[in-house]
């Protein structure tokens, strides 16, 4: 005559099973996480510094908008909107702008980054600081940046 499993050995068992079971998403949880945007918004910089137009026009949604003071030249130069520019400058990491005291805050499918950015002096300028507000819209599977500001400090 077999005896009865006690119920709090078969409970853990089941939910165990049905955890492992369960599908997993991972490319969709782990972007939505703040470390992926604060990932994106180091790639952008790259990018962009380093005239990789594919990855750029890959971020930018077909609606995205730039309110930043060089967003016109800038982002035809890189994106190639224009129809030129976006070539990889060998010397293109010497220089690179970095972030500073960047916060992200998710909210569902969009997600803001805000900060300070730094773009370094160079032989024709001086340093420029200045504070950045990126917007990140979660669609068919990875972000897309939608709106950017910078303003001067």
């Amino acid at each position: 005559m077999k005896t009865p499993k006690p119920l709090f050995l078969t409970a853990p068992l089941l939910l165990t099973c049905l955890v492992l079971s369960a599908p997993v998403r991972a490319a969709d949880t782990d972007a939505r996480t703040a470390d992926t945007i604060l990932k994106i918004e180091h790639d952008w910089i790259v990018a962009s510094q380093c005239g990789n137009r594919a990855y750029v026009q890959g971020l930018l949604a077909d609606d995205y908008k730039d309110l930043s003071y060089d967003s016109p030249k800038a982002l035809a130069q890189v994106s190639g909107k224009d129809g030129g520019g976006g070539s990889a400058k060998p010397d293109c990491m010497q220089h690179l702008p970095h972030q500073e005291d960047v916060h992200v805050e998710l909210y569902g499918d969009t997600a803001v980054a805000s900060g300070t950015g730094v773009l370094p002096a160079n032989a024709t300028r001086p340093e420029r600081r200045f504070h950045f507000l990126d917007v990140y819209r979660y669609t068919g599977g990875h972000w897309q940046a939608v709106f950017s500001e910078d303003i001067s400090l």
